[in-house]
């Protein structure tokens, strides 16, 4: 069972971020609703202190102690970049038509943010 919202650390304006991605989704306003997840990211990543240079994976496996080759850190990063790529997406139209995305993309989307804000928090000090 997901939390909705999940909880985030010091940030009410992610609860309503959140609502706003479950009523864009609920409204079938897919591309807001992916567009809305990538501002509950941006959060997680000014939370987590993450960079270009260092990002969210990195700052996770650094509090965990994982090692460079431990494939969780693998596994965290490929499902942290693929979600920012989707994400990013619905912000960069050129050469998409509007509605890019579907229902299942977008709710695939908002779970899987569900589901890293969940871990994220049990990765909080």
């Amino acid at each position: 069972e997901l939390s909705f919202p999940p909880a985030f650390p010091d940030h009410q304006s992610a609860i309503a971020q959140f609502d706003t991605a479950r009523a864009a989704l609920a409204q079938r306003r897919y591309d807001d609703c992916v567009a809305a997840c990538r501002g509950l990211m941006n959060i997680w990543e000014t939370q987590l202190g993450a960079t270009r240079s260092k990002p969210v994976a990195t700052v996770v496996a650094e509090r965990w102690g994982w090692e460079d080759d431990d494939p969780r850190r693998k596994f965290f990063d490929g499902l942290w970049k693929t979600l920012g790529d989707i994400a990013n997406a619905p912000h960069h139209p050129e050469g998409r038509r509007p509605g890019y995305l579907d229902m299942s993309e977008a709710r695939l989307a908002l779970y899987l943010t569900s589901l890293l804000s969940e871990y994220l928090m049990a990765q909080q000090p």
